[in-house]
Formats: C-alpha cells, structure tokens, sequence
C-alpha cells in the first residue's frame, strides 16, 4: 500500500490510518433515525476492516 509520499506504508502507518478510518465510519456514529445509514456505515466497517487485514498479509 503506498503512503503520500509515494513510499510504502509501513504496518504502523496501514494500523494508524485503520484507526482514523474506523472513528470516521464507526456505526455508532451513524445516524440511529436513518437505517439505511446505520447500513451503509456497517458495510463501511467491514470493508476497512477487511482491506487492513489484507494489506497486513501482503507485507
């Protein structure tokens, strides 16, 4: 994964920006009124999630 510096993201860089990452899209964030945000904020979730632990395997 590359940073903004055009180098490679080390494992502390890719666990930093998934922290960032998940305090944004966290579904308890989402608006508790509108279903379909709670939605999309899970599927958000589990996506980031999923592309940290695949970036971490490909180190």
């Amino acid at each position: 994964m590359l940073a903004d510096n055009g180098c490679y993201a080390s494992p502390h860089e890719v666990h930093a920006a998934y922290k960032r990452a998940l305090l944004s899209f966290h579904p308890d964030r989402a608006s508790r009124s509108d279903m379909r945000q709670q939605v999309k904020a899970e599927e958000k979730f589990k996506l980031i999630s999923r592309m940290k632990d695949n970036v971490l395997m490909i180190k």
